[in-house]
Parts: structure tokens; C-alpha cells; sequence
């Protein structure tokens, strides 16, 4: 298993807010040479910590303005097969299966209400599904995933 020190945390840290920071860039903010900063980036790609590299849309702008968040209770022995399923959903673009109030989780984007109601009418006709829940994010606080660890390390002056 590859062991990240604060070195990689500060790189993974600088790429979560700016994917496009060149090799030459990150050097200069993390304090070390271009080809350090790619030697690295190859090992946290080849260790699976950095499973691709990608852009972060806004659905609001690209005309999604609702997105939801849904909890879903199945039946234990269809789980694998509506999730599978839910995958298909092109308005769905997170599924996750998942312990606690329900067994499936995911979050899709609409862009009216008759495209989210269009979806439950889907939903309604798959087999296994129990029930669902549906909250409608109102506000977005916080969209990015923070590396783990990193703002005490900072705070404590070891990065």
C-alpha cells in the first residue's frame, strides 16, 4: 500500500481546487522540482488514490436546476439489479449502495419538474424498490472533496 506523506496531501490538496495546475506550477506552490511533482502524480495515479482526472460542471448553468438527492429502501436480493438499473438513468449520476435508513443512495439532476416527476414514474415501475425519498438541494454549502486530514495539518504547521 502506498503511503501518502504531506507532500501528496498538499499536491492532491492544490488539484482539488485547480485541476488544470501544470507540473511547473505545483512545484513552485509545494516547494519541490516539476519532475518530483510528476513523479509523484504517476504514483498516486498507479496506487488508485487519483482515479482520473476531471472537470466539475455547474448543473444550475448547464440548465439542471434541480437536483435531488434520493434515499431508496429495495429489497435485499434486488439491490444489485436496481442499482445496476438506476445506472442507465441518465439524469442519475451518482449511485452508491449504502448501509442505514436505505439500501441505495444516488443524486441526479432535472431540468424542469416534469423531467424529475418523468423519473419517479420510471422508478415506480422497477422491480424490488420499497420506497424512496427525495430532498431537493436548495442550497449548495459545499461541493468538492476535501483530502482527509490536510486543514490540520496545515493549521498545525507540519505542511
Amino acid at each position: 500500500m502506498y503511503e501518502v506523506d504531506n507532500t501528496d496531501l498538499l499536491i492532491l490538496k492544490i488539484l482539488t481546487s485547480d485541476g488544470r495546475c501544470s507540473f511547473k506550477d505545483l512545484g513552485a506552490k509545494v516547494g519541490v522540482s516539476d519532475s518530483t511533482i510528476q513523479y509523484r502524480m504517476n504514483r498516486l495515479v498507479k496506487a488508485g488514490i487519483i482515479e482520473r482526472f476531471t472537470v466539475q460542471l455547474n448543473l444550475q448553468k448547464l440548465g439542471y436546476p434541480i437536483e435531488v438527492t434520493m434515499g431508496m429502501s429495495v429489497e435485499p436480493h434486488y439491490i444489485e439489479s436496481v442499482a445496476s438499473k438506476l445506472t442507465e438513468f441518465p439524469e442519475i449520476y451518482s449511485v452508491w449502495i449504502v448501509t442505514g435508513a436505505h439500501n441505495i443512495s444516488c443524486r441526479a439532476a432535472f431540468k424542469s419538474q416534469e423531467a424529475l416527476n418523468a423519473t419517479m414514474t420510471k422508478l415506480n415501475k422497477l422491480e424490488g424498490i420499497q420506497q424512496y425519498h427525495l430532498s431537493i438541494a436548495s442550497k449548495k454549502m459545499k461541493n468538492i472533496v476535501e483530502v482527509f486530514g490536510l486543514s490540520s495539518l496545515l493549521e498545525s504547521g507540519i505542511v
